[in-house]
This record gives structure tokens, sequence and C-alpha cells, in this order.
């Protein structure tokens, strides 16, 4: 029986309900796996799945509505750069194509009808998800790295890992709208909030996180946390990144962000953006290691909420924790091996909703 099955399966043993009762889960992706727990039972795992075919793993988008997910990696080898389509219900790949040399982090659009993935470091391919079909090569910056489709489908922002911009995409006709930036250092995670005022985003060479006009691109806060000095040492390795994950809260009023010097997060109140600069409100020492000896042991971090703010998940350490207090709850193995991970909830045995990798702040939910 499938995953999906199963649940069809309890659902249907539901005394007294109406209407399915949704089960909310947190997939994670170690490479070639796909890991399963159960949010509301204290992140048991309830599945592990092999997918041989999901090597090297970039960037995971999943589109409820359709039951689909999407896997993007760079392979065993730059020829073998590819894009996967998996069906949730039936658990198996649908299609694997290959995109060399390069692809990365993608999203897909709010009719699940496309995916964005950056693409040879310098622009963005539109998919056709039936069938992974190029619809477009989009120009951006240099070093296309991770993407953000907006909730209600119509832009798709593009940070770049070797530019200090970030483009913004058109999805009626995949023009590029317009750059925001400069930003203080070469883009990292990012996220926007529901409206699109800001964007918040890790840069290069700094702890803690920039806020960035959406419309006219401009920086309005640099903020770092208080009491937590960093200064790059490895002038060989430019590109050094403290905090490599970040998040707002679905509510829109915290932004959280990773701390892999000190091995913490840090939160901020921005409730009153953009008047008021972003306050630090509280830290949190980390269970799982993201403090590694040496400057890139690539465990830096990644963020994202759970769908209805009660957790946050702490890719490459491994940590669950509760937000209201703070407290780490769960640690999960699966999710100290990778940043790659999504919340899928599904009633009846099908998919009603899913995350996307960027926690985007006062969403409707």
């Amino acid at each position: 029986m499938t995953f999906a099955g199963l649940l069809l399966a309890l659902a249907s043993l539901a005394l007294g309900c109406s209407t399915p009762p949704t089960a909310h889960f947190a997939y994670v992706f170690p490479d070639g796996e796909i890991d399963v727990f159960d949010v509301d039972h204290d992140h048991r795992r309830v599945r592990a799945m092999t997918v041989p075919e999901a090597t090297v793993i970039r960037g995971v988008a999943a589109h409820a509505g359709s039951h689909m997910l999407y896997i993007a990696g760079i392979g065993d080898a730059p020829a073998d750069s590819y894009v996967l389509k998996y069906d949730l219900i039936a658990d198996r790949v649908l299609w694997k194509k290959l995109y060399p040399p390069f692809v990365d982090s993608l999203c897909v659009t709010a009719d699940g009808e496309r995916l964005y993935v950056p693409h040879d470091g310098d622009h963005v391919l539109a998919l056709d998800t039936r069938d992974g079909a190029i619809l477009a090569t989009i120009p951006a910056t240099a070093g296309v790295h991770n993407t953000v489709c907006t909730p209600d489908g119509q832009r798709v922002y593009v940070g770049s890992g070797w530019s200090d911009t970030l483009t913004v995409i058109a999805t009626g006709d995949n023009s590029v709208l317009r750059q925001l930036g400069p930003l203080g250092g070469f883009v990292r995670p990012f996220t926007i909030d529901v409206r699109e005022r800001w964007v918040v985003a890790n840069v290069n060479g700094l702890l803690g996180f920039e806020v960035v006009d959406a419309k006219s691109g401009a920086v309005l806060y640099r903020v770092s946390p208080p009491g937590y000095p960093f200064t790059a040492t490895t002038p060989v390795i430019p590109e050094y990144v403290p905090s490599h994950g970040v998040a707002m809260s679905p509510d829109g009023r915290e932004v959280w962000v990773v701390d892999q010097p000190y091995n913490r997060l840090h939160v901020f109140d921005v409730s009153g953006l953009p008047a008021a600069a972003p306050k630090p409100v509280g830290d949190i020492a980390l269970r799982g290691s993201l403090s590694e000896p040496g400057p890139r042991q690539g465990r830096e971090g990644w963020l994202q909420f759970s769908r209805d703010g009660r957790y946050v998940y702490v890719g490459d350490a491994g940590d669950v924790i509760e937000a209201a207090t703070r407290r780490t709850v769960a640690h999960l193995d699966a999710l100290s091996k990778t940043r790659k991970f999504l919340e899928i909830d599904f009633a009846g045995g099908v998919p009603v909703w899913a995350s996307s990798r960027a926690s985007i702040g006062g969403a409707v939910r």
C-alpha cells in the first residue's frame, strides 16, 4: 500500500468526522532518499523511501493540487544535472530529464504548471511540468542559485550566489521585471513577505540578514545579532557565509536567522518594518552542529517554519524548535544530513497543501 493509500484507510476509520482530518508531514530529502515525519505525533518517522534517481539534490518543490513533487540535482557529473517529477500518491518517478551542466534550487508556480530552475550560472529555465519541456530561457545575474515563487503565481524572485542583486521575473511572459540591490554581498538564502514589500536575505560575509525594499531594491536595514561579533578570517574564501538560513514567521512578525560560527539561531521582531529596524528578541543554542572546524564544511544550515508556525526546522543541524518556547523538541537524523525539506499536508489520502523551501511571511494559511 502506498503512503497516501494508508492515510486514506486511516481517515476512513475516523468516527464522527464528516470531513477527513488533515495530517501534517515533514518531508526530508537526504540524497537518494525521502524521509517522512509526522508533525502532529512528536515528529516520529513514519516512512523512508529510496529514490535512487535523486542524486546530489540541489532543490525540491511540491504542488499539492496536482500531488506532484519536483527534485533538481546535479547527479554524479555536470552532464547528469537533472529535474525529476515524482507522484506523491503513486510513489513513483514520472519523468527525469537532463539539463546540463548545472541546476539549482527550483520553485513551482501556484497553478502547478511551470517550474523555474536556475541553470548554468546566468539564466533561469521555465519548464512545463507536464513533460519538462523548456518554455523559456530567462537571463539573470551571475550565479543564479535560489528561487522563490510568489503565492499568487505572478512572479519569481531569483537570488544569485555570485552577484549582489536579485532578479524578479514575471511569470506571465517570462520577462525580467527588475533587479533588486545592490545588497551588501552575494545573495544566499532569502525570503519575502506575502505582500512583496520587502526581501529578507542572507549575504556573504554577514552574520545576520539584510532587509531590501522589494520595489525600489534599496537595502533598508543591515542586521546583526548584538553580542555575536563576526569578522571573516578566511580571505582566501571571500564567499564565506556565516548565516546560511533565514525564515519569516507565518504571521510575518518575526525573522529567524542561522548563526553558523556560534551554532545558534537568532530571532528578530520585524513587526515595525519599514519604519522601525528589526529588534533582537532571542537566541537559541542548537543541539545539532553547524560549527565544525574549518571555514567551509558544507553544514551551513537552512530554516523553515511549519505551516501553522509552531515549529522551525533547522537543516544540516537536524533540530526541530518549538517557536513559542524556543526549545528544541526533536532532533531528526535525516534533517542533519540535508538542507532540503518541505511540509506536505494530506487529507483523505491526498495532498492538500505544500510549503516551499522559503518561509514566506504573512501568508494566508
